[in-house]
């Protein structure tokens, strides 16, 4: 018995394998369950599309969850140091939400052939579909991100370095691609010395692409460069391009009054600057240092040239010719030397505020000095002040001689 059961076991054997060779149709065909042809194959479709729904689920998990991998992370991190030609790339938590990515922060360190020192952002989000990055050129569309902190290059000491830094501004990843970048909150700053170092902070930034370059529009938030501290930004406008640095419209305020003006910075190790600037009804002091606030005050006008360069020791240049227009008025105390020693001598008047509403000079700014010349003020019948002064830092000669100058850190008036 057990010996038939064996040769009818080895026989469905051999005939299972000879009908698996004759093919889907033969078997179709000649099955022995009285099946017909469409049921038959009915039931396979129905297999086939279970089979296919199971890999497009377990395919579509995966491609979803690879944003949280080790293998995705490592590979953004990589894309962005090329894109940016950075370096130390390092990169907050990531998810992935419908058709789109957030990252919780970005840092990258520069390098030598980078535009900047350092970069980092906070709150990122872009667009990202299921298979971009993995299949075809990932287009993100535009960037949307909450702060952005950098601090960028004002130019090298070789020019070739320098170009190389800069050009990188316009690097495009081959398998990456966008068209805008917006920061809610922008901090920038620049520059290497008191003398030419300046920055933008708390800004509100768009960047949209223009040809091969970029073009930026700050709204809000702050400007400083040299002695303009904390100007508010009204609005500000810069082309960046393969020529250099184009601010072609920036107005900015303090108070009631507003200061604008438009510059070109070229390219190379020392980018000079090249602009015109017009000040209408602008507080003197958000034109000069604190330690100055108590000396001078009131409001001035005048228009000017920009000159210099953000990586010089004489820094950026001003010459500004200054006038009393309309309601403006220069007001000095008798903290300045000067006004102290006429209430001396003077017992008819008083000098402790002294309102000059007629006239104006000429100030020349760079190089950590502030030259006032053409000086031509009234103050009504009281007082008419006429001549040039010199602001500067003391000399290490002069330091020695009077010890007063290195603690009293005020600037050592040259009249002449």
């Amino acid at each position: 018995m057990k010996a038939k059961e064996e040769k009818r076991a080895r026989f469905n054997e051999l005939m299972n394998e000879w009908v698996s060779r004759q093919g889907l149709w033969f078997q179709l065909r000649h099955a022995a369950d009285g099946q017909t042809i469409l049921a038959r194959l009915a039931r396979l479709g129905l297999r086939v599309a279970l089979l296919l729904v199971v890999v497009a689920l377990v395919f579509w998990i995966y491609l979803v969850r690879r944003v949280g991998s080790e293998g995705f992370r490592d590979s953004l991190q990589a894309s962005i140091e090329s894109t940016l030609c950075g370096s130390a790339c390092e990169l907050g938590a990531l998810h992935k939400e419908r058709s789109a990515v957030s990252i919780a922060s970005i840092s990258v360190e520069g390098t030598e052939k980078s535009f900047f020192h350092t970069l980092k952002a906070r709150q990122v989000s872009l667009k990202m579909g299921l298979t971009d990055g993995w299949v075809g050129k990932w287009d993100g569309g535009g960037i949307s991100i909450d702060h952005l902190e950098a601090f960028v290059k004002a130019g090298d000491g070789d020019d070739t370095v320098a170009s190389d830094a800069f050009n990188s501004l316009f690097v495009e990843h081959p398998g990456f691609s966008y068209e805008w970048i917006e920061s809610d909150n922008t901090d920038i700053r620049w520059g290497y010395s008191e003398n030419n170092q300046g920055s933008i902070k708390g800004s509100q930034m768009s960047a949209d692409r223009v040809g091969s370059g970029w073009r930026l529009v700050f709204k809000g938030g702050t400007f400083s460069q040299n002695w303009l501290r904390d100007l508010k930004i009204k609005n500000m406008v810069v082309l960046c391009d393969q020529q250099g640095v184009h601010i072609k419209e920036a107005e900015l305020l303090s108070g009631a009054g507003s200061l604008s003006f438009q510059v070109d910075f070229g390219s190379g190790g020392q980018p000079q600057a090249v602009g015109v600037m017009t000040l209408d009804s602008m507080p003197v002091k958000a034109m000069l240092p604190a330690r100055f606030h108590d000396w001078i005050g009131g409001k001035v006008s005048g228009k000017g040239e920009i000159s210099g360069s953000t990586n010089s020791q004489e820094g950026i240049v001003m010459d500004i010719d200054l006038s009393l227009e309309g309601d403006d008025v220069l007001v000095l105390r008798d903290t300045v030397p000067l006004l102290s020693a006429l209430s001396v001598v003077d017992l008819y008047n008083s000098y402790r505020k002294v309102s000059f509403s007629e006239g104006g000079c000429h100030i020349r700014t760079g190089g950590n000095r502030l030259g006032v010349t053409k000086i031509d003020l009234r103050a009504d019948d009281l007082l008419h002040l006429a001549g040039q002064l010199v602001v500067r830092t003391p000399t290490d000669e002069e330091i020695a001689r009077n010890p007063r100058a290195r603690s009293a850190k005020l600037r050592i008036l040259e009249k002449r």
